[in-house]
């Protein structure tokens, strides 16, 4: 064993070196925080400094350059981070983003647009070691197809925030979340919050340029997206004191009442996975969601698909207590075998790869639910005015589910091939595989 950690750490020094000798962008570039007037730009790069262009056209006409990176850490390069800002409203820019020498092809992403606007998301989780399963590839290919907005990710993007005993964020780099991302979220903003997987370091908070207006704090926030409200929680940190208990509670009652209105943590409220739902967030946030008429709450941690329904039985509104609880935890993580155990009334549930399409359009909300494949798993459709008021925080819960059931099938795609101590073994052997396709990589990114 010994001497596999010998070989594995001069593969890891090899590629770390062989990476920092190719100059340009080595990361991204991926969108974040898009508003009705901006949008940042972010990537990693080997040079010092870097220029986006942007414009209506690719002839583009407008620039903002940076030299101040942010620094991440041992086996990283420089993270840029950069604000394009006086934008238009829902309006199609085009960008490229030049560093080190060398520019990225033109690419297009669009603006927020203002209320009464329609718009598509898409939604997803747990992709973990996502470089390294295709099904990964599969799941932002098929989001890719949807042409979504901006995307929502309900935490776990990475399978560990450092590798163990080297401390080099492989996970988020080479291989793995940016590696198979980029070509969704350089043209789709993605807005992401916390797993447990992701919250050892200050990684995550490092890469993401979150929303910071109402809460301070990329961990937990909230945007406004049309006549849309969303509300970002870090189901990681302390759920039911705190700073992020008075933020949640205030952002709900700012905006209930008022469109559609959207949830998205890690750990569910309700959830028939081997984890069950958690006791936390069952306890204190379910109660607000339901009297502040919360239309859809998406969670991950487990990795499969449900949707739960109506409860109580004579509700006038879909969802428990009016509130529509699904759990998208099918992003590549080997999937968890579905349970029924101490359960609210389920609608479905599905042990399948998977991502969610949604359409707002004012108050009516359409939900569509595909596998990795394309083939559609769920379709359900919301009025976002239908559960507003109907419920108070004292209205009864049913069980938040209790888990237990263990087993898995292995993340590798259609295939569903065998798991097991290989597939970890390979895990800490991945930056082999990322040597191989180095130069691959770099030549598609100029």
């Amino acid at each position: 064993m010994k001497g596999l950690g010998t070989v594995f750490l001069g593969v890891v020094l090899v590629c770390a070196s062989v990476s920092a000798s190719v100059a340009g962008i080595s990361d991204g570039p991926y969108l974040q925080n898009v508003t009705l007037d901006g949008v940042t730009v972010c990537f990693t790069s080997t040079g010092a400094d870097a220029t986006v262009e942007y414009g209506l056209s690719a002839a583009y006409g407008d620039s903002v350059s940076s030299d101040t990176p942010i620094v991440i850490g041992a086996g990283s390069n420089p993270l840029f981070q950069i604000r394009l800002e006086g934008l238009s409203p829902n309006t199609v820019y085009h960008y490229r983003v030049t560093t080190g020498g060398q520019s990225t092809p033109d690419r297009t992403f669009s603006t927020a647009p203002p209320p009464g606007v329609p718009f598509r998301f898409c939604a997803y989780g747990d992709d973990r070691r996502g470089g390294f399963v295709p099904v990964h590839q599969a799941v932002i290919n098929g989001m890719i197809a949807e042409s979504p907005d901006f995307v929502i990710h309900t935490g776990d993007l990475v399978d560990f925030d450092l590798l163990p005993i080297f401390e080099i964020p492989v996970n988020w780099e080479w291989l793995f979340f940016f590696e198979k991302g980029t070509p969704l979220f350089s043209q789709s903003p993605l807005f992401a919050i916390r797993g447990n997987h992701d919250n050892k370091t200050n990684l995550f908070e490092l890469f993401m340029d979150n929303p910071t207006t109402n809460s301070g704090n990329k961990l937990y926030y909230s945007f406004d997206y049309g006549n849309a409200h969303f509300l970002a929680l870090d189901s990681t940190l302390d759920v039911c004191s705190g700073p992020q208990g008075a933020f949640v509670e205030a952002d709900l009652a700012a905006h209930a009442g008022q469109g559609p209105l959207f949830v998205f943590l890690h750990h569910p409220p309700f959830s028939n996975g081997s984890h069950g739902g958690n006791t936390q967030t069952h306890a204190c946030w379910a109660p607000l969601f339901q009297e502040y008429g919360v239309d859809i709450v998406f969670g991950g941690h487990d990795h499969l698909y449900t949707r739960y329904g109506r409860y109580p039985a004579d509700s006038p509104v879909p969802g428990i207590n009016g509130v529509n609880y699904v759990v998208t935890g099918g992003g590549g993580a080997p999937l968890y075998i579905p349970n029924k155990k101490d359960q609210a009334p389920i609608v479905t549930t599905e042990k399948k790869f998977h991502f969610m399409v949604l359409d707002v359009n004012g108050n009516d909300i359409s939900v569509v639910v595909k596998d990795e494949v394309g083939t559609v798993l769920d379709a359900f459709t919301l009025d976002a005015t239908a559960n507003d008021g109907l419920f108070d925080r004292n209205a009864p819960l049913p069980p938040k589910g209790a888990g237990g059931i263990c087993g898995t099938v292995p993340a590798r795609g259609t295939d569903r091939a065998a798991a097991g101590a290989v597939t970890a073994l390979f895990l800490y052997l991945v930056p082999l595989a990322q040597l191989l396709l180095l130069r691959r990589r770099v030549r598609s990114r100029v």
